[in-house]
């Protein structure tokens, strides 16, 4: 589950719809840049962003329970989560989640959001799928 609410935190319930990822993503690139993420990374870390969120807002868009996307720095390192509820109780297959394969069903979103970060964990149980993105921010360069 994504962490608790606090200042440092971004945090999103996504609706099953398009304008709602585009909505969110401009409050995440606001954030983004409220925390000093210089603009290259800032630019990956929002198609990260979108990719999550769609993904996430399409493989629920059949379920009661609306996604969740949140995102928090710790240290230099920000880590971004997606979850969303999955139809029926069965988790999907870990073979659908190659995302080093660019012919592996379902899209490309996760092997887009895995090139621009440095570590992606997927993680299924109950219906629902967990999403947790780290990466490593370049504190070096003025945003």
């Amino acid at each position: 589950m994504p962490r608790s609410h606090d200042p440092g935190t971004f945090h999103a319930t996504l609706d099953p719809d398009a304008a709602s990822v585009a909505a969110s993503r401009h409050d995440f690139t606001t954030w983004l840049t409220g925390l000093g993420v210089r603009g290259d990374q800032r630019d990956e870390l929002a198609i990260v962003f979108s990719e999550l969120a769609a993904n996430a807002a399409h493989a629920s868009a059949a379920t009661p329970d609306r996604p969740v996307i949140a995102a928090w720095q710790d240290h230099d390192t920000l880590i971004l989560e997606a979850v969303n509820a999955v139809c029926g109780t069965a988790s999907p297959a870990a073979s659908d989640w190659d995302v080093h394969d660019p012919l592996r069903t379902g899209g490309r979103g996760l092997m887009i959001a895995r090139a621009y970060t440095d570590h992606l964990d997927i993680q299924a149980t109950h219906g629902q799928v967990l999403v947790r993105c780290r990466r490593n921010l370049d504190t070096t360069t003025a945003p």
